[in-house]
């Protein structure tokens, strides 16, 4: 292996590292369900902690007719019902979620997030 391939692995290596959670993380599944009055809205809100640094994985929420969804995290929109980052993504604030029922009926709505942490300051 030449200098140029070492220098590449060692920049991939390092993007894994950071992008993956270590045995010292702290992996977190947070999840419920609401029933969903119809014609209204329900705004969930997670805050983070400024004492980690948190990536996500993934946020899911039930697919409904006639719902419309809006995840917000740290101020971007999403207008899905789920996403998912393959080399987690930092979320700084606060996570939303915003669902919406059309419909005329109530309805329940499961819906869940997850990713890990890692306190400031601890290697």
């Amino acid at each position: 292996m030449n200098e140029e391939q070492e220098k590449k692995l060692e920049k991939l290596i390092a993007v894994q590292l950071e992008n993956q959670p270590s045995v010292e993380s702290d992996r977190f599944f947070v999840g419920d369900s609401d029933t969903i009055t119809a014609g209204t809205s329900l705004t969930l809100t997670f805050e983070i902690s400024k004492l980690y640094v948190v990536r996500l994985i993934e946020g899911y929420c039930d697919a409904r007719t006639g719902f419309t969804y809006q995840w917000i995290i740290d101020g971007k929109s999403l207008p899905l019902n789920q996403f998912k980052y393959h080399l987690g993504k930092v979320a700084h604030s606060q996570i939303q979620l915003i669902i919406s029922n059309t419909t005329g009926s109530d309805q329940d709505v499961g819906y869940y997030i997850m990713g890990w942490g890692d306190q400031k300051g601890v290697s």
